[in-house]
């Protein structure tokens, strides 16, 4: 059992975070993708009821750009995660405390998932090159991003291998697990070690990547979009 979770957590990061690389919404400015997780952090602080209209601006932004509302809802899956933990935990204190309510769990449960869910859309938005870009401006060795965001799907799919190797060889769960993170250092390691010319050369020539000025607009009107909603139902006091 604890190995199909592993599983499937694994596969779902993948699937939220690493799937589609290349689509145009991640190809959108920087600053246009920030200020729009800030248009949904801050609106969302401010009005909670917005939550509900701000993931299906993210579910949108999906079908718009990658046809697919596989991302988002694998995005949905792990931050649900830590919202179920706060909420159950909240509600043992509050039981404890001798205080129980319903409408407090459901509280937690949704501003943890929605602030869970910005923590994982940011972390999708922002590309190796957006980081890189960045760094550019502090130092000449900026391969690291590049490295790291190729790494880390390539060894949630291995562990996910290693796993079910395991599992034929019919090993104990502690066991196949510590082997398979045995296994993830050494080769995090090796595949370091292998590319360490390219991660201390100094870059010649920062090369842009092609920006995606449809989604770079279209970021820079929801970022409008959802302050004025914040505004309208700050104003109408929802």
């Amino acid at each position: 059992m604890l190995r199909e979770i592993i599983s499937f957590l694994a596969n779902t990061i993948i699937n939220s975070i690493f799937i589609n690389p290349s689509v145009p919404h991640r190809r959108a400015h920087i600053f246009s993708k920030l200020l729009f997780v800030i248009s949904i952090a801050v609106p969302f602080y401010e009005r909670p009821i917005l939550g509900f209209f701000f993931i299906a601006e993210i579910f949108l932004i999906y079908l718009l750009s990658a046809k697919s509302f596989l991302e988002p809802t694998s995005m949905i899956i792990i931050s649900s995660i830590p919202a179920f933990w706060m909420a159950i935990s909240g509600m043992i204190v509050f039981a404890l405390s001798g205080t129980i309510s319903i409408s407090w769990f459901a509280e937690i449960l949704y501003k943890t998932l929605f602030y869970s869910l910005i923590a994982m859309l940011t972390v999708s938005l922002i590309t190796p090159s957006d980081i890189s870009s960045i760094l550019r401006f502090f130092t000449k060795k900026i391969a690291y991003p590049y490295l790291l965001w190729s790494l880390i799907p390539y060894q949630l799919k291995d562990a996910v291998i290693s796993l079910k190797v395991q599992e034929l060889k019919k090993s104990p769960v502690s066991s196949s697990v510590f082997v398979v993170f045995s296994e993830q250092l050494e080769r995090s390691d090796q595949i370091t070690i292998a590319n360490i010319h390219r991660l201390e050369s100094n870059i010649k020539r920062f090369i842009y990547k092609r920006r995606s000025k449809k989604f770079t607009l279209f970021f820079f009107i929801l970022f409008v979009i959802n302050f004025a909603l914040m505004l309208i139902f700050q104003y109408i006091n929802l």
